[in-house]
């Protein structure tokens, strides 16, 4: 991502939405990836060793959130994010 720093990265949806409001708000154009954890592979795994899958169980299917904001707005968009500490 040209330009672009990572702010966050989490696997909390509720802080994803929470940074995603405050960057609105104060106009900072952000963009966002959604990475799905291993649960597939998992998966797969278990069903050869066990002959049985946990599709789903023990959350399998964490999801990773990143929020990238432009270079030049990554200091403010820190300090705004800070303050929800």
């Amino acid at each position: 991502m040209k330009n672009k720093k990572r702010l966050i990265q989490t696997e909390s949806l509720e802080y994803v939405l929470k940074i995603k409001n405050i960057l609105s708000d104060n106009n900072i154009q952000y963009t966002d990836r959604i990475k799905a954890g291993n649960g597939l592979g998992q998966f797969f795994a278990l069903l050869l060793v066990s002959g049985r899958g946990s599709y789903g169980l023990n959350d399998e299917h964490t999801q990773h959130y990143s929020i990238y904001v432009h270079e030049e707005k990554y200091e403010q968009a820190m300090e705004l994010i800070h303050k929800l500490d």
